[in-house]
């Protein structure tokens, strides 16, 4: 949350016109409802089910493209495993401090996070990426997406992940 994948993926579609997919807008139109329907009607398990399924049959699509995952989709089930066995996987990293400041201004819109003050917005950032980093770190590669706040940063950003990644 807050590592720039919505703005990369739209600013990578843009400049490249490669096909962009979002697993989650996948997992909700497979759902036919929201991802905060379909958990509190039917659990978390069930979603992290329907998330496995969808991933796999994003994966054997013949289609190049990005797909911007959920924070917590690598941390589930052969989630990581069937994304590096499928694609090539980017790690979008930003440090604590360029996360609490996006978080900071989005906050109202993240519903996970709304009700937040600042300090526990700081702590839970900390407490996801202690969590989550074994499960990230096994991406193939890893980029500094920290750099995003404004068109030119965004543009550089984009120009340096073209040419490391979609240019070979």
């Amino acid at each position: 949350m807050g590592c720039g994948k919505t703005t990369l993926c739209r600013a990578l579609h843009d400049a490249t016109g490669i096909k962009v997919e979002d697993l989650d807008e996948l997992i909700e139109e497979r759902a036919g409802c929201s991802i905060r329907q379909f958990w509190a009607k039917h659990g978390e398990q069930q979603f992290r089910e329907l998330e496995e399924e969808t991933l796999r049959r994003i994966a054997q699509s013949p289609d190049e493209m990005v797909v911007a995952c959920g924070g917590g989709t690598p941390c589930f089930g052969r989630n990581m495993e069937i994304m590096n066995k499928e694609g090539r996987t980017v790690w979008l990293n930003a440090s604590h401090d360029v996360l609490l400041s996006r978080l900071i201004q989005a906050r109202e819109q993240r519903p996970l996070i709304a009700a937040m003050n600042d300090e526990q917005l700081s702590r839970f950032i900390t407490d996801e990426l202690t969590r989550r980093t074994p499960y990230y770190s096994q991406a193939h590669h890893t980029f500094d997406s920290g750099n995003m706040e404004t068109t030119e940063q965004i543009r550089q950003t984009t120009a340096q992940f073209i040419e490391r990644f979609l240019t070979r």
